[in-house]
């Protein structure tokens, strides 16, 4: 059983997704307004034109920077070790969990804007987070990471019955 993710570079990720979510509901209705042009004077349907090519311009700026935000490196899990490692597979981190004191994950992991109840909390500003945080050596680090797929929380459950089975304490966070 092995969890893998992209680790998340940055907090600014979070923000930039929220201002990927409001553009691409910009762009919706500039569309929605095109897809009406011949019922919309030439005048404004220059103006929508131009805005419509500005939303689209800052949304791929962002899209840009959304993607180099994650995907540099990546989180693997299994029973016993949580390595972080490169694009190349190079290992650049390893943990070894029978030195954690403790982990701490969430109750519940999620898809990010997987139902529209999810993308109406993101663009309040709720994001949702996947964390896991390992206490170990005094200190504790902290993993934000993207899932993609239901079978990789599958993964990620398993790998936490595993640590408590092993007799590794486990804390469970709502947020």
């Amino acid at each position: 059983m092995m969890f893998r993710a992209n680790l998340i570079d940055t907090p600014d990720y979070y923000k930039l997704r929220r201002q990927l979510l409001l553009f691409g509901f910009l762009l919706s209705g500039f569309m929605g307004l095109l897809a009406n042009f011949y019922t919309i004077p030439h005048l404004w349907l220059i103006i929508v034109l131009i805005l419509t090519g500005l939303v689209f311009y800052y949304f791929f700026q962002t899209q840009k920077e959304v993607t180099a935000t994650t995907g540099n490196r990546k989180i693997e899990i299994d029973s016993g070790y949580i390595r972080v490692k490169s694009n190349a597979g190079k290992i650049l981190e390893e943990i070894n969990l029978e030195q954690a004191d403790r982990i701490t994950v969430q109750e519940t992991y999620g898809i990010p804007a997987e139902n529209i109840h999810e993308v109406i909390k993101e663009l309040r500003g709720e994001n949702l987070q996947n964390v896991l945080i390992i206490h170990y050596k005094g200190h504790q680090r902290r993993f934000d990471f993207i899932l993609d797929s239901y079978y990789m929380i599958e993964q990620l459950k398993k790998s936490v019955d595993a640590w408590k089975a092993s007799g590794i304490r486990v804390d469970a966070s709502t947020r």
